[in-house]
């Protein structure tokens, strides 16, 4: 196809072979095309072009050449004495030094065509003969045509950078990222259409920085042109980050300045396979594998197992790929340890119910992660599937992100007293009774039917299960649970979440429970008092031991063993604080204890002054914490205000310890006699 005279190129079908041998060119038709002067033979300056083109495109590389032009003549037509010249687009255009024929025998000369004479258009080459020997006048051979372009590709403006897919963009070049072609895998990348594009004889460069290698051109995807570039070229590069430019040479050699560059990464020696993840929930079930609803709710979260590998390098970031969920990157710290990342309920939640649709259904998940390094993935796991099925009595948690399932109502308590919601301190050791709602906060919608499982939690102790029969669920009414004493006194003192769960059976044989919002239970009880659950410990007096000769057992206090004061002691008991007030009481009876067969009986001492117990006050700030309480008293104050009365009398000593949460008693009295007769 020859080429118009304002030298427009046309489109041609994408090729992706690349021709470099010469071709034929074929003559012009002359004026005189007799046969007396041959044809010029152009093969030796014009630019290759796939047969069964035309060579007509003087080769650029040659441009500032002086060009041999070979012309063939007939013996019987031209003889010694004559003279050949070249003529350039006109008869009188003669270019060159003459040649004068000497050798009657040859039949070919070369002539020069200067570079002055062939400025950049379309011209035409013939040889003028001059039959100088017998003086008969001129011919003219046959016209060759040929082009001068010096003109490169996009001269106009300059070639954009380089283009790939967003995933080579984000992620680097890695092993996924080529097509694989029997011929060699390759990198598609586009570039910008330009100026003077001829697709069937263009040639594109690609570079690496300054390395350079032929890129294979694909086909025309929009005003883009797709190249492929070699992987072999690109993994000699090796891995990091790199300068991917182009150049374009057209068919007359005359080449593009370099596009601008586009930075990619380079992974593909770093790139590896890493293992399939490991989910232990699912795994480690010994048959009927599956993630329910006491696997997905795990504290932590449903735990994702990687693999140690010793590809792996610190600080290396693992994404892990729930399902369609992308986790954030977790940092690599030890390539030698397993790494655990914890799903969240939510995400497994929308995995599941995104087919079920709340529905007691089995749904598959892909589970899998990726291997990134500065930022570039290196690698991606394959998939590893579970099955899950998060179908609950409650229906779909609305509020995921909660430990409970916002369907269902909270229960109640009522204690022993009466109090709703709270256990004072009267009712710590008595049962109460707990209500849970049959209905929901509407009053119109139950999760319960026949064959559920009701189980009570208090202080996440579980109460003894209940079944749902049809008799519950033809009465429609609120359930009344006890809640035991022992459930109440071994959780303690303090606010106690109480809830409930309606536990459903799926039909794979699994079971899934709902949880209630919790109901906060107030409870005061005797393990926050001073002495706990077990109570304030005895005191001893050791002004009452060993009075009386003739009884060692005998507990007496006289004015002689009261001499250098009496000491009451109290050892360390639990809850004890520093800030505690401890208050001893005496109460004084009349007659020795011996005289007595029933202290509840007892008289009152007569004096006055011992009508009522006598009290003393001590702080635990007044000593160290965690250890024994001394009360050091004088003999006035315990024997000296019976003297005027010298009756024989005895002491019931008890004693209280108050603290923030109440006032704890020693209601054991510590009984002993008490002598006042007598002189110091």
């Amino acid at each position: 196809m020859e080429r118009s005279s304002d030298d427009s190129r046309t489109f041609l079908p994408v090729r992706v072979t690349h021709h470099r041998a010469y071709h034929q060119a074929r003559a012009g038709v002359g004026p005189s095309d007799n046969g007396v002067t041959s044809a010029i033979d152009a093969t030796a300056f014009v630019a290759p072009l796939p047969a069964p083109a035309i060579q007509d495109l003087l080769d650029g590389r040659r441009k500032d050449d002086d060009l041999d032009v070979t012309v063939t003549y007939s013996r019987a037509v031209v003889s010694p004495g004559d003279r050949l010249q070249l003529c350039v687009d006109a008869d009188d255009n003669l270019v060159g030094t003459p040649f004068d024929v000497t050798d009657s025998n040859a039949t070919t000369a070369v002539l020069k065509l200067p570079a002055a004479a062939r400025p950049e258009k379309e011209h035409h080459v013939y040889c003028k003969t001059s039959y100088l020997s017998t003086g008969s006048g001129v011919d003219f051979g046959p016209r060759t045509r040929f082009y001068v372009d010096t003109q490169p590709p996009a001269h106009e403006s300059h070639l954009a950078a380089p283009e790939f897919t967003p995933e080579v963009m984000a992620n680097g070049i890695l092993p996924g990222s080529l097509t694989q072609d029997p011929g060699g895998n390759y990198l598609k990348a586009t570039i910008g259409s330009y100026s003077d594009i001829d697709l069937a004889t263009d040639t594109v460069t690609a570079y690496i920085n300054d390395k350079s290698d032929t890129a294979v051109i694909g086909t025309m995807v929009g005003d883009s042109i797709e190249i492929h570039i070699d992987e072999t070229f690109i993994a000699d590069q090796g891995d990091g980050d790199h300068s991917f430019s182009y150049t374009v040479t057209d068919r007359a050699y005359n080449d593009s300045t370099r596009s601008k560059a586009q930075t990619l990464t380079i992974l593909l020696n770093a790139a590896f396979d890493p293992v399939a993840p490991k989910v232990p929930a699912f795994d480690d079930d010994a048959t009927d594998k599956l993630i329910d609803e006491a696997d997905a709710r795990a504290e932590g979260g449903l735990q994702v197992v990687i693999p140690a590998d010793t590809k792996l390098k610190k600080d290396d970031t693992i994404t892990l790929l729930w399902g369609g969920a992308r986790s954030v990157p977790v940092d690599v710290a030890d390539p030698a340890a397993d790494i655990s990342i914890g799903v969240s309920y939510g995400t497994v939640l929308d995995s599941w119910n995104t087919t079920a649709n709340g529905a007691d259904l089995n749904v598959d998940v892909n589970v899998a992660y990726e291997v990134s390094r500065n930022g570039k993935r290196i690698g991606t796991s394959p998939n590893h599937q579970v099955t899950i099925n998060l179908y609950q009595a409650a229906g779909v948690d609305p509020y995921p992100e909660t430990p409970w399932n916002e369907n269902l109502t909270a229960p109640s308590l009522k204690s022993a007293s009466g109090a709703d919601n709270t256990i004072p301190l009267e009712d710590f050791g008595e049962a109460a009774g707990v209500t849970v709602p049959w209905f929901d906060q509407g009053g119109t919608t139950t999760y319960f039917q026949a064959g559920d499982v009701l189980i009570v939690e208090y202080a996440k102790v579980d109460l003894a299960p209940r079944t749902i029969d049809t008799d519950d669920v033809t009465a429609a009414a609120d359930l009344a649970i006890e809640l035991p004493a022992t459930n109440i006194t071994d959780a303690g003192s303090g606010d106690k979440p109480l809830a409930y769960r309606i536990r459903r059976t799926l039909s794979g044989g699994a079971v899934n429970d709902s949880l209630s919002p919790p109901q906060v239970i107030t409870v005061t009880g005797t393990d926050e008092l001073p002495g706990g659950n077990t109570g304030l410990p005895a005191l001893e007096i050791p002004e009452a031991v060993g009075n009386d000769g003739s009884d060692a057992d005998r507990l007496i206090i006289t004015r002689k063993s009261a001499g250098n004061g009496v000491h009451v002691k109290i050892p360390p008991y639990e809850n004890q604080a520093v800030t505690d007030v401890v208050t001893v009481d005496f109460a004084y009876k009349m007659l020795f204890i011996d005289e007595v067969t029933d202290h509840t009986a007892d008289v009152v001492a007569a004096p006055p002054e011992t009508d009522r117990p006598w009290s003393f006050v001590k702080r635990r700030d007044q000593i160290s914490d965690n250890a024994e309480l001394v009360i050091d008293l004088t003999k006035e104050e315990v024997v000296g205000k019976l003297e005027g009365f010298r009756p024989r009398m005895h002491a019931h000593i008890t004693y209280t310890v108050e603290n923030e949460h109440g006032t704890a008693e020693r209601t054991t009295a510590f009984v002993t006699d008490i002598d006042p007769r007598g002189t110091d």
